[in-house]
C-alpha cells in the first residue's frame, strides 16, 4: 500500500475525510515522492487548503510523518516554505505557511525543527503561539531560535515564559533566554536575571550582565550587587556598571578595586581601562596589587594611553611614580627611556632614582645600539652616585650595553682591572687583564705556557703547559719540598696538588693586599716557595 492509499485510509476514519479534496491528496503525494520537486506543485497545495479552509493540514502532517521518506526531501519542502516569506502572502496564505512549518516542529529530527523554528521567528507575532510552545522542545536548538525569536513578540506572556525558561538545562538557551529578556526591557526579568549572575555558564552570566545593563535606571539597585556575598555577582555587577552611561559609573567601578576576590578587582580593572580618569586610582592600586594584577593594571594603562600614564613621572606621590616606573619597565616603553632620564636628573627620593636606574638598565638592554644618548649619560652619572645599589645596576647596565658611549665609557675600567699573577716557573708577576680562565698564557720572562681556572674559593689556579721551561730560574731552598708542603716525602701526586692549593689560599699575596707591604713580601716569597715545592714534587714523582 502506498503513502497516498495510507493517508487516505487515515483520512478516512477522521472529522475531515469529507473535507479534503482529492486534489490535495494528490499534490501531497506528488510533493513528498516525486524526485523532483516543483515549487508550483506546493503554491498549489497551499491554495488547495485555503480552499479547503486549512482541512489539508493534517495530510500534510500525515504525509511528513511517514518514515520512508528522505529527510533531503523534507528539509527541501520547508526550505521552500521559509523562503515564501517573501514577497509577503496574503494574510489567510500566510497562516497557512505558519501551520505547514508547524508540521516540522515534532518531527524526529532535531536539526528540521531548529529550522523550522527558525523560519516561524520570522512572523513574529503571528507565530506567537508556536514559539511559546517551541520553548518545551525537546531540542535545545529549537528552543534557542524560540527564545530568541519571541523578543520580537509583543505579548505579555512572554515575559513570564522565558524567566521559566532561564531554568533550562542547555547553557546556550539560557544565554539566549537572558538575551531576549534584556531586550524585551521588562522590569519584571531584573531578578531572575540578576539570578543569573551567578549561573555555573560564563556565557549566561555575560548575557545576563548585557541585558541587565540596559535597566540604566536601575543603577541603585546594581550598585547594591557589589556588596553581594557571591563574587560571581560582583563580577557581573562591575560588568553591567561599566556599560551603564551615568555620571557615578567610575566611583563604583574604583571601589570595586578593594574587593577582595581577585575576580572582581581584574574585572574591575578591565572595566576602569575605558575610563582615561581612571589613571590615578589605578596606579595607587598598583603597589597593593599581586604579580598577576599588576599586569592587568599595566594592561589597563596601555589602553588608557600610556604617555597619559608617564605624564604621572612627576606626581607629588611617590608610590605613583614608582607605579609609572615599573609599568613603563613591564611594557618596554623603550620610546619614553628619554623621559625616565630626565626624571632621574629631577628625582628627590633615592628608592625612586633607584627604579628609574633600574628601569632604564633593563630598557636599554632591549633597544641596545639605539638606546638614546640621554638615557647612556643618566647611567654614566649614576656610577658617580653615592647609592652603591644605584651604582651596580648602573655599571652592569654599561658593561654589556653595545653602545659607542657606554663602550668608551666602560673602557678605561677594563684597563685598570688588570690582575696580577705569578708565573709558575720564574715566579715574576705578570699584570693579565679578564678573562683569565679557558685562554692559554705566556710568561714573557721564562715563556713558560700556562692556563688559569677557578680553584676553591676566590683562589686564581696557575696549572704550566710545558714540562720544562728553558732560562728558569729556581730559588736556594733551606726545606725540603715536602716539608713546605707539610706532607710526607711518599706523598702521592693527589696529595702534593692537594696541600698546595690548601697552603697557596693561605698565604696567595692578593689575600693581604690591604695589609702593609712587609705582610705583601712575605706572602710573595711564601707563595715563590710552595710553587717550587709543587713543581720540585711532581718532578720526583715523573721520575
Amino acid at each position: 500500500m502506498g503513502i497516498f492509499d495510507h493517508i487516505i485510509k487515515r483520512l478516512h476514519r477522521s472529522d475531515t475525510a469529507n473535507k479534503v479534496s482529492p486534489v490535495c491528496h494528490r499534490l501531497c503525494y506528488n510533493l513528498f515522492n516525486n524526485e523532483h520537486i516543483i515549487a508550483t506543485d506546493l503554491d498549489a497545495l497551499i491554495d488547495e487548503i485555503i480552499a479547503s479552509n486549512d482541512a489539508g493540514i493534517e495530510t500534510f502532517q500525515l504525509s511528513l510523518a511517514n518514515k520512508h521518506q528522505p529527510p533531503r526531501r523534507h528539509e527541501q519542502i520547508l526550505d521552500m516554505l521559509g523562503a515564501m516569506k517573501s514577497p509577503a502572502p496574503s494574510p489567510h496564505a500566510e497562516k497557512t505557511i505558519i501551520a505547514l512549518i508547524a508540521c516540522f516542529l515534532n518531527g524526529p529530527q532535531g536539526l528540521l525543527a531548529a529550522k523550522a523554528t527558525e523560519y516561524l521567528a520570522r512572523y513574529g507575532a503571528a507565530a506567537t503561539d508556536l514559539l511559546l510552545n517551541a520553548l518545551q522542545h525537546e531540542h535545545g536548538r529549537s528552543r534557542s531560535h524560540a527564545a530568541r525569536a519571541l523578543a520580537n513578540c509583543d505579548d505579555k506572556r512572554i515575559t513570564a515564559r522565558l524567566i521559566s525558561a532561564l531554568q533550562d538545562d542547555d547553557a546556550r538557551v539560557r544565554s539566549d533566554v537572558a538575551e531576549s529578556l534584556g531586550k524585551l526591557a521588562d522590569p519584571l526579568a531584573i531578578e531572575a536575571l540578576i539570578h543569573a549572575l551567578s549561573d555555573s555558564n560564563w556565557l549566561v552570566r555575560d548575557s545576563a550582565s548585557v541585558a541587565l545593563a540596559g535597566f540604566s535606571d536601575e543603577i541603585d539597585q546594581f550598585s547594591l550587587l557589589l556588596q553581594h556575598e557571591n563574587h560571581q555577582i560582583r563580577a557581573s555587577a562591575v560588568g553591567i556598571i561599566q556599560r551603564l552611561k551615568h555620571q557615578q559609573v567610575l566611583p563604583l567601578l574604583i571601589a570595586a578595586l578593594d574587593d577582595p576576590h581577585p575576580d572582581v578587582q581584574r574585572q574591575a580593572v578591565e572595566a576602569l581601562s575605558l575610563f582615561h580618569k581612571a589613571i590615578i586610582p589605578l596606579l595607587q592600586h598598583y603597589h597593593q596589587s599581586d604579580i598577576v594584577l599588576r599586569q592587568h593594571i599595566a594592561s589597563a594603562c596601555n589602553k588608557i594611553g600610556i604617555n597619559r600614564v608617564a605624564t604621572q613621572l612627576s606626581n607629588h606621590e611617590i608610590n605613583i611614580r614608582i607605579a609609572v616606573i615599573h609599568i613603563l619597565a613591564q611594557l618596554g616603553c623603550t620610546g619614553l627611556l628619554p623621559l625616565l632620564a630626565d626624571a632621574w636628573q629631577h628625582e628627590n627620593n633615592a628608592e625612586a632614582r633607584t627604579q628609574i636606574i633600574i628601569a632604564i638598565a633593563q630598557l636599554t638592554a632591549s633597544a641596545g645600539e639605539n638606546s638614546p644618548d640621554s638615557a647612556i649619560t643618566t647611567l654614566i652619572q649614576a656610577t658617580k652616585s653615592s647609592d652603591q645599589n644605584i651604582v651596580y645596576h648602573a655599571r652592569k647596565a654599561l658593561q654589556s650595553l653595545p653602545h659607542p658611549l657606554a663602550e668608551q665609557f666602560m673602557q678605561p675600567a677594563l684597563q685598570a682591572s688588570e690582575i696580577a699573577i705569578n708565573c709558575p716557573s720564574c715566579l715574576q708577576t705578570l699584570q693579565l687583564k679578564p678573562p683569565l680562565t679557558d685562554k692559554k698564557w705566556s710568561c714573557p720572562h721564562c715563556h713558560l705556557s700556562f692556563s688559569i681556572h677557578n680553584g676553591v674559593g676566590d683562589v686564581l689556579m696557575v696549572t704550566p703547559l710545558t714540562a720544562t721551561v728553558q732560562g728558569a730560574t729556581l730559588p736556594k731552598q733551606s726545606a725540603a719540598w715536602f716539608e713546605i708542603l707539610q706532607i710526607k716525602p711518599d706523598a702521592n701526586v693527589t696529595t702534593i696538588k692537594r696541600s698546595f692549593r690548601k697552603l697557596l689560599k693561605q698565604y696567595h699575596p692578593d689575600k693581604v693586599d690591604a695589609l702593609g707591604t712587609e705582610f705583601k713580601l712575605l706572602a710573595e716569597e711564601k707563595t715563590r716557595l710552595l710553587t717550587w715545592a709543587l713543581r720540585s714534587g711532581l718532578k720526583q714523582r715523573v721520575k
